[in-house]
């Protein structure tokens, strides 16, 4: 498998972007020491991130490449399907697959999120507060939720 990489420039910091040759399979939200070897994929998911932070993209149409348990990947098939602007909670997503005593699992799949933002797990919330749990730090969310309010 041919492995291609991209650093973007973020409202977030810098992010880390990995694709193999058809499809984006990760984000990071730090630089990497890696050699930088971009593609078209690579290429491609620079701009559409871009213009979703430039409030022209709402949702993301470059193929992603992902892997893990049918649970895992269930629970991020329903985060992708949140509307752009809105929340829901672990609950929520837990009583989508109905598994309602699941939300803790739900919350352990999204912090494996291999792809935040274009996977938006920062739609989903605390039903108490919105500002718990991020992988990517509660700053970052935060500034994702400020972004799809607007």
């Amino acid at each position: 498998m041919s492995n291609f990489s991209g650093i973007l420039n973020s409202p977030l910091g810098i992010l880390t972007i990995r694709a193999t040759k058809s499809a984006v399979y990760s984000i990071d939200f730090f630089e990497s020491n890696e050699m930088i070897k971009e593609n078209d994929v690579i290429l491609e998911c620079k701009h559409q991130i871009d213009e979703y932070f430039n409030k022209r993209r709402i949702h993301f149409t470059i193929p992603i490449e992902l892997s893990g348990s049918l649970f895992f990947l269930n629970v991020l098939h329903i985060c992708q399907t949140i509307p752009f602007g809105t929340t829901t909670t672990y609950s929520n997503i837990a009583n989508n697959l109905q598994k309602p005593q699941a939300k803790r699992a739900v919350g352990q799949a999204l912090h494996r999120n291999p792809l935040p933002i274009i996977i938006p797990c920062h739609r989903v919330v605390h039903k108490q507060s919105k500002n718990a749990g991020y992988a990517g730090e509660i700053w970052r969310k935060q500034i994702l939720l400020d972004l799809e309010k607007q």
